[in-house]
């Protein structure tokens, strides 16, 4: 086992525990607002998301970019990023489909 496994492992445990506390939070957003209010909120955060997720983008690739980058790195971090864009066309074709109307 390389010696940054621990570490990695570390950072793979608090992205879960933050995971879980935002499926809590968002659990209970879900249970308190009406369905269009809830709507707005979700697209709201997923602009929120998508505009964070885009700074650390690309800040990630510009330092996969310096040098000679490691090409398991390079597909890692490409792989994220198309599962990103996957997941954010999945919930905006949903948000679409769930209030035809907007």
């Amino acid at each position: 086992m390389t010696h940054s496994a621990p570490s990695a492992l570390k950072e793979l445990v608090s992205l879960a525990k933050d995971y879980d506390t935002k499926r809590r939070q968002l659990d209970e957003l879900a249970h308190d607002l009406d369905f269009d209010l809830l709507l707005r909120h979700l697209l709201v955060f997923s602009e929120r998301a998508t505009d964070r997720f885009r700074a650390a983008q690309q800040v990630l690739f510009e330092h996969l970019s310096k040098g000679e980058a490691d090409p398991e790195a390079m597909e890692a971090a490409r792989a994220l990023c198309r599962c990103f864009d996957e997941m954010l066309l999945l919930f905006l074709k949903l948000a679409d489909h769930a209030n035809p109307r907007a």
